[in-house]
């Protein structure tokens, strides 16, 4: 859930690309290894103990760079209320 929410919110309230490119990198690098999950008949209980170590470390690399993607947004144009 936490991915949903971030990818809509870089595509609805973000207007710097590389937001949103980080954003759907993140959602995609989460919903392959949910997918492959779903559809294995001989999978695990649940997917934090089938998912492969290399899925992992690209949703951490995804999610640190959706994070300084946000980061460097908010540096260059600060946000008005």
């Amino acid at each position: 859930m936490p991915v949903v929410i971030a990818l809509v919110g870089a595509f609805t309230r973000v207007r710097d690309r590389a937001v949103r490119v980080a954003a759907a990198v993140l959602a995609l690098s989460f919903a392959i290894p949910l997918a492959i999950w779903l559809v294995r008949p001989d999978g695990a209980q649940s997917l934090s103990k089938d998912i492969h170590p290399g899925f992992v470390g690209l949703i951490v690399a995804a999610g640190a760079a959706l994070v300084l993607a946000l980061r460097r947004a908010r540096s260059v144009r600060p946000a008005t209320r």
